[in-house]
C-alpha cells in the first residue's frame, strides 16, 4: 500500500453505518499525528452565512451574499478556519498548505485578509472533529471510503451530492484484519506531522 494514501488532504466519506453524528458525512483530513488527529466536516452547511459572521467580528465580507458557514465539527464550535485556494493566496504566517491546491489559514489577521478579497474557493467553518489514537483508524476500516481532496471536491460540489461523489469515485478500505489493516493503523498511529495547527481538546 502507497503511503500517500493517508496524507494530509485525504477526504474520507464516512459510513452510514458509523456513529449517527457521523453518518455520510465527509471529512478532510487537515492533520495526523501520533496521539491525535485533526479532521473538518465539510458537507453541513450551517444557516449562518459568512457575511453575518464577518460583520459580528467587525470584518467586511467582500465574497458572495450567499456564502455560509460551514459546520467543521463539535470540538471547539467557535474556533474558526479559512479553507483556501492555494494557487491563489501566497503562503504566509497562519496558513498551512493541505494539498498543493488546497490551504488552510487559522488566524484573524489572515481572515480579515481573506475576507476581504476571497480567493475563487473559499470555506470558512466552525469547529473541528478531533480524533484519538486508534478512533480515526476504527472508523475509516468500518466501511470508509477514501479520495484525494481537490478544490472541485471541496469547493464546488453541492453538500448534498458530495458523500455520493466520494463514494462513486474513491476507494475503499476494507477491515481485512491482515496486512492492509496493520498497514492503515499503522500509518495513521505512527505518522508525524507539523504541530502548527493541532488543536487539541
Amino acid at each position: 500500500m502507497n503511503e500517500s494514501i493517508l496524507r494530509s488532504g485525504l477526504l474520507l466519506a464516512m459510513p452510514r453505518s458509523s456513529d449517527p453524528n457521523l453518518s455520510g458525512t465527509v471529512l478532510l483530513l487537515v492533520e495526523h499525528r501520533a496521539r491525535r488527529s485533526l479532521t473538518l466536516a465539510i458537507n453541513r452547511p450551517s444557516s449562518v452565512t459568512a457575511n453575518e459572521l464577518l460583520a459580528s467580528l467587525g470584518m467586511p465580507w467582500r465574497g458572495r451574499g450567499s456564502d455560509v458557514v460551514w459546520c467543521g465539527g463539535p470540538v471547539e464550535p467557535h474556533k474558526g478556519w479559512v479553507l483556501h485556494d492555494t494557487l491563489a493566496t501566497p503562503q504566509t504566517a497562519g496558513t498551512i498548505s493541505i494539498t498543493p491546491a488546497i490551504s488552510i489559514s487559522t488566524t484573524p489577521e489572515r481572515l480579515r485578509a481573506l475576507a476581504s478579497d476571497p480567493t475563487r474557493g473559499i470555506r470558512i467553518l466552525l469547529g473541528s472533529i478531533d480524533w484519538a489514537v486508534g478512533e480515526l483508524a476504527g472508523a475509516v476500516l468500518r466501511g470508509g471510503v477514501y479520495t484525494e481532496a481537490t478544490p472541485d471536491l471541496v469547493f464546488d460540489t453541492a453538500p448534498e451530492l458530495l458523500w455520493r461523489r466520494v463514494q462513486s469515485i474513491g476507494a475503499a478500505l476494507p477491515d481485512t484484519g491482515g496486512g492492509l489493516r496493520g498497514a492503515i493503523l499503522r500509518l495513521l498511529g505512527k505518522r508525524a506531522i507539523p504541530k502548527a495547527i493541532m488543536h487539541r481538546r
